[in-house]
């Protein structure tokens, strides 16, 4: 776009601009840095709260007595939000 500016970009030549630049921008140091800070290599378990992981929590509890997972969701999404309890999970 910055050499070839006004050229229109197509699907037939977007996999060919994306190469270029995901080659420049990819580079060990990006990726070693992306494993140290979430905790991956070297191991680190605290080094995301809690907290972070709250959304999943939802799909966590357990099925409604006598209900298969279908009949569930389907009753859950009718709007009765009085017996929906959601809790920050506990590992």
């Amino acid at each position: 776009m910055v050499n070839n500016p006004g050229k229109i970009i197509t699907d037939r030549n977007i996999g060919h601009i994306f190469g270029e630049a995901y080659l420049k921008a990819a580079t060990l140091e990006i990726a070693i840095n992306g494993f140290q800070r979430t905790g991956i290599e070297p191991y680190n378990p605290h080094i995301l709260s809690d907290i972070v992981f709250a959304p999943a929590c939802v799909s966590e509890r357990p099925l409604s007595a006598g209900r298969t997972e279908t009949e569930d969701a389907d009753w859950n999404s009718s709007g009765d939000e009085s017996s929906i309890n959601l809790q920050i999970c506990e590992a």
